[in-house]
């Protein structure tokens, strides 16, 4: 004759689950699961903005940047929504034009990384390209431009994400950004 096992009633099932000991051990398994699936799901950026970091950045340049000519390049990290909407808005000369007075009015909203790139001459000053860089920034980054001062006519903005590595081309009318792999 082979027993057969009772099954534990809805009662002694919530008495388990109740146990102190056994709360400790589902909160650990939440954490573990929340920690196993943390790039995944985009908590990397959370935690990026939440403590700060470093933006990797790989920076082309053309041979013939700017017509030729030097060009003014700036990166704005933004740490609160407004400043980043107000900066989206404008263009690289109307930046560029009010630079002072904006970096005096917005110094605690903003960390400013300014760069002036000339063409590129293999032969004159052989480089390493790309450039690589890696920009410290604060917690709390909401987002980030980049303005060009191009002699060409445009906006010359880009809205960026300080989260993600990016390659940066300039070329001679204007510049792009694609992801960094």
């Amino acid at each position: 004759m082979t027993s057969q096992r009772r099954r534990p009633s809805m009662k002694r099932c919530q008495r388990l689950i109740q146990h102190p000991s056994a709360r400790l051990g589902w909160r650990l398994l939440l954490v573990v699961l929340l920690a196993s699936c943390s790039s995944a799901c985009g908590m990397v950026k959370a935690t990026k903005s939440l403590f700060g970091g470093n933006y990797p950045l790989q920076v082309w340049i053309s041979e013939d940047l700017n017509q030729n000519s030097p060009i003014a390049v700036e990166l704005v990290i933004a740490y609160d929504k407004s400043t980043l909407d107000k900066l989206s808005e404008m263009s690289a000369r109307d930046w560029f034009s009010k630079r002072q007075q904006l970096a005096k009015d917005l110094a605690d909203k903003v960390d400013l990384w300014p760069w002036e790139w000339v063409p590129r001459d293999d032969l004159a000053a052989p480089l390493d390209y790309p450039l690589e860089l890696n920009l410290p920034y604060r917690m709390g980054a909401k987002g980030a431009v980049f303005f060009a001062d191009y002699y060409s006519p445009g906006q010359h903005r880009l809205l960026v994400d300080p989260h993600q590595p990016l390659r940066l081309s300039f070329e001679e009318g204007g510049f792009r950004a694609e992801p960094l792999k």
